[in-house]
């Protein structure tokens, strides 16, 4: 006959390896099998299970010195979007209008995912915002823009819990309606983001990411307009 594991354990077990993502998706370097442990607080054994589960799985990738986010995160993000279908005319528009990567965000488990990307052709080398690309929400525009949106569907200290020390940006970007952020994500980036607040769609922030000093209020205001389509 085969044993069963208990629900209690395999939910144990499941939130131990959704955590270990969630670590090495907020961190801003690579983590090491000493750091998880020392950061989950249950013996290595475990955690090289766990590691060996997520590494089959390709959600993670490295090494015992430096573990990161794999590449097979992003299939857990391509999923249907309850966001209007005309999206990427949107971002296209939007990358057009303003010459820079535009690209839609949603919370995902927790999270900050780019949903999808649109670029400005240009020659050399161009700024990509991956479909998939994942952190923290208390990291960057995005992130930020999306705990406003999640702010309207939850309580107050719901809300304060996911954004922890950021809550105070969080309440300023709701207020003026934009998150600004730089180096916070990628190093020398900049990004724009202001929240989609609509009942039907779930949370989603609509953003731009550039290496130049930005023309804030213009950003905001196509930015603004274009997300009044969404």
């Amino acid at each position: 006959m085969t044993h069963l594991p208990r629900r209690s354990d395999t939910a144990q077990t499941l939130s131990r390896g959704l955590t270990i993502l969630e670590m090495l998706a907020s961190a801003p370097t690579a983590l090491s099998t000493s750091d998880i442990v020392r950061r989950l607080d249950v013996p290595r054994t475990n955690v090289n299970r766990l590691l060996n589960t997520l590494l089959q799985h390709d959600l993670i990738s490295g090494s015992s010195k430096a573990w990161r986010v794999g590449a097979g995160i992003h299939a857990l993000s391509n999923t249907k979007t309850q966001a209007v279908p005309h999206t990427p005319t949107i971002l296209q528009r939007v990358s057009e209008r303003l010459e820079m990567t535009a690209f839609l965000a949603h919370e995902r488990n927790g999270m900050c995912v780019t949903l999808a990307c649109a670029e400005v052709p240009r020659q050399g080398a161009t700024l990509t915002q991956r479909p998939g690309t994942v952190h923290s929400l208390r990291r960057g525009a995005p992130g930020i823009a999306l705990l406003v949106s999640i702010g309207d569907q939850v309580n107050g200290a719901t809300l304060e819990e996911l954004a922890g020390d950021r809550i105070a940006e969080v309440k300023e970007a709701r207020t003026r309606g934009w998150a600004f952020s730089q180096d916070e994500v990628i190093p020398g980036l900049k990004s724009i983001a202001v929240p989609i607040r609509s009942s039907h769609v779930e949370p989603t922030a609509l953003a731009v990411v550039t290496l130049l000093k930005p023309d804030i209020d213009e950003v905001v205001r196509i930015l603004t307009e274009e997300a009044h389509q969404l």
